[in-house]
């Protein structure tokens, strides 16, 4: 199971009022996609890791920088409020998910997802889902085959996030299903 939510997703820099200096969007990083991902029973999937570097206008970073990832309008794919990435916060009412940036500006996601089953109805660009409760398996090669060769898109199966399913996305579900680090999905997702 992979979940990609990509460059629309709602990147919010909320700096503390105690702090100096305020994050500028234009001058942040951020991945072009966030996935998913399942866990081994201990440790998300690396394959999910997504940085982000917080830095002000001058460039400078931005320590102590909250930063949320809104998830609101991923109807067809939820957050795992797991606990195995200590300091992230979940907030399933909202479907946002919150962790502080380290003295560099950098903070850093490894997110476990789950899909809500069904057809996907989230927009291209918030998130593709590869669904499944159990992990990445054969039904998922199965259902991603099916999507690989479909005459219109499936943003479930656009792992990269570019808006189209080919052999990069192939590329990324094969180590997902062959790398051993998304055997298992999360316990339970947030609520849609």
């Amino acid at each position: 199971m992979i979940r990609t939510a990509t460059s629309t997703i709602l990147l919010l820099c909320v700096w503390a009022t105690a702090q100096a200096g305020v994050p500028s969007a234009s001058q942040c990083s951020e991945p072009a996609g966030i996935r998913l991902v399942g866990d081994n029973g201990a440790t998300p999937d690396p394959l999910g890791s997504a940085t982000f570097v917080i830095r002000h206008i001058d460039r400078a970073p931005v320590p102590g920088a909250e930063v949320i990832i809104d998830f609101s309008a991923c109807s067809d794919v939820t957050v795992s409020p797991t606990a195995l990435q200590p300091g992230v916060t979940f907030d399933c009412a909202n479907h946002t998910v919150t962790a502080i940036a380290d003295a560099f500006g950098v903070v850093t996601f490894d997110l476990v997802g789950v899909g809500n089953g069904g057809s996907p109805r989230s927009l291209p660009n918030c998130a593709a889902v590869y669904a499944s409760r159990n992990g990445v398996n054969g039904i998922d090669a199965s259902l991603f085959a099916a999507d690989l060769f479909a005459s219109t898109y499936r943003a479930r199966s656009d792992l990269n996030g570019d808006g189209k399913v080919d052999g990069l996305d192939a590329s990324i579900f094969a180590a997902a299903l062959f790398g051993g680090g998304s055997t298992a999905s999360g316990a339970t997702g947030c609520s849609p």
